[in-house]
């Protein structure tokens, strides 16, 4: 029984450990690591990542998956770029980006909860077809923002701190007392570990799987104001690869893939300890194909660790049984 706690928690706190470890190997092999500008500008890397992986985390958790998010990404950004030019009005882009989103969250909801389609299925046929709107949308070319308030939006800074920054932040801080401080969220958490338990329990299963993909689209609503407006300019392939990113966070901070288990602070963990070690990666000049290669392995890693941790739980049930 001591094993089993140990390594539960080893699972829990693991995340944060390594992440540790490897802040203070970077530091020591690079004193430009913690500087102020490249800690700032490190926030600023993660930022959009991020804040994906935390609607990453909810949809995983109440055991679906979002393949959608990059082409939605693109879409949400395109949307507020083109609405914003063509209006004069930040405001309406940025509204028209969040209903873009919300919307296009709703329908791969309810194509899995009320259909019954394989979520991994569904959101790759959804990511497959944003992609094709988007492209149709911006006529497959890359379009300037000519609003000079979308512009600035993307280059404020409060405090001295990136206007994504303090978005990531916030997002952060919302997402974890969701899941942890709110019903609904309890819920979720619930439909993700046994969903035929909890709609037995009372709870209303579709409604929460749905409410996850919605949260999920609203982020990349707010990704794609974030990436549009810093770039200044919006190409349907913007958001080419986010999925992966916000997916290896996600899974490298401990979420479980079968669902009903994860934290957002850990995902939190994940999204930083990529960040650090592309940050570190840059600073060395390893060339970003190594990075790819790292980041693949890190996914298998963590997806093993997830699936021993698994078998070693239920031989532990079956053992007691």
């Amino acid at each position: 029984m001591r094993k089993f706690l140990n390594a539960e928690k080893l699972r829990s706190f693991g995340i944060y450990i390594i992440l540790v470890i490897i802040v203070i190997v970077v530091s020591s092999l690079n004193s430009a690591f913690l500087t102020k500008n490249n800690i700032l500008n490190l926030g600023s890397q993660i930022s959009m990542n991020g804040v994906l992986a935390v609607g990453m985390t909810i949809v995983i958790i109440a055991g679906g998956f979002d393949l959608s998010v990059g082409s939605n990404v693109a879409m949400c950004g395109a949307v507020a770029l083109i609405v914003s030019n063509s209006t004069g009005s930040l405001l309406l882009g940025m509204t028209g980006a969040v209903v873009v989103g919300l919307v296009f969250g709703m329908i791969n909801g309810l194509i899995v909860k009320k259909i019954g389609i394989n979520a991994l299925i569904t959101t790759l046929a959804t990511n497959i077809a944003l992609n094709g709107i988007a492209l149709i949308y911006t006529h497959s070319d890359s379009i300037m923002s000519t609003n000079e308030s979308f512009k600035l939006l993307g280059k404020l800074k409060i405090l001295g701190i990136p206007f994504n920054l303090i978005v990531f932040v916030v997002v952060v801080i919302a997402g974890h007392i969701f899941m942890s401080r709110t019903k609904p969220g309890r819920y979720v958490y619930a439909v993700g570990g046994n969903t035929r338990a909890a709609r037995l329990s009372g709870v209303n299963t579709d409604l929460y799987g749905i409410l996850s993909f919605v949260i999920s689209g609203f982020c990349c609503s707010l990704v794609g104001i974030m990436l549009t407006t810093k770039l200044g300019s919006v190409s349907a392939t913007y958001g080419s690869g986010y999925e992966m990113d916000a997916i290896a966070a996600t899974v490298i901070g401990g979420t479980s893939i079968n669902g009903g288990e994860g934290s957002v602070a850990r995902t939190v963990a994940g999204i930083l300890l990529l960040g650090v070690l592309a940050n570190a990666f840059d600073l060395m000049g390893i060339g970003i194909e190594y990075q790819y290669v790292f980041k693949g392995l890190v996914i298998l890693v963590a997806v093993s660790a997830d699936k021993l941790s698994e078998k070693a739980k239920s031989k532990k049930v079956s053992f007691q049984k």
